[in-house]
């Protein structure tokens, strides 16, 4: 088994990502070795894990109380982020497709209206706790299925959005792979983005 996943480009050897055509930068932004945000959680100190769920599609929109260091101050922040899938890692990646049960928790990566629940309640803890929200989108798209339309994805995706646009305290979008339909669109209505 492979350690690693390339795609065609990369295996021609060295590469300069300034040379990269337009197709071959659409190629990377669904690499299975990008980082995803849990990966980017050791950016933080003390991240500590809320709203725990074990709603189907919970998994996907992750939220995190931390603080984050710039010099000498502490900032406290409030971390949501999209995570299309157990790992970054190919070898784990590879070993946890085996497994049925694992990739149908994942939803190939794609938001439920539980998902968007969580970045709601995460969103009016950060107003009450006067924490700056951090927010990293990577999503292929909402789930589409009827289960979520009955479940009202929609209005969660206008409840999400409705929620950023009043917060009371700073947001900030990052926009670190995919980014695309009502998933993305439901967290990038920030102050930056």
């Amino acid at each position: 088994m492979a350690n690693h996943f390339y795609l065609p480009f990369e295996r021609k050897g060295k590469i300069d990502y300034h040379q990269l055509d337009e197709y071959e930068k659409y190629q990377l932004s669904f690499h299975p070795e990008r980082p995803k945000y849990l990966d980017y959680l050791e950016i933080f100190t003390e991240p500590e894990l809320c709203f725990k769920s074990d709603d189907f599609g919970t998994c996907l929109i992750q939220t995190h109380r931390a603080i984050l260091e710039i010099e000498d101050e502490q900032i406290p922040v409030m971390l949501i982020g999209q995570q299309t899938g157990p790992t970054s890692n190919y070898k784990e990646l590879t070993k946890a497709m085996r497994n049925n049960d694992e990739m149908r928790k994942w939803n190939d990566g794609m938001p439920t209206p539980a998902s968007y629940e969580r970045a709601i309640k995460a969103i009016d803890a950060a107003n009450k706790e006067n924490r700056i929200i951090i927010i990293f989108v990577d999503t292929p798209g909402a789930d589409p299925t009827e289960a979520s339309e009955a479940g009202g994805i929609a209005w969660r995706i206008g409840d999400t959005i409705h929620a950023l646009a009043e917060a009371t305290v700073p947001t900030i979008s990052v926009i670190m792979n995919r980014a695309c339909s009502g998933g993305a669109i439901a967290l990038t209505g920030c102050d930056l983005t």
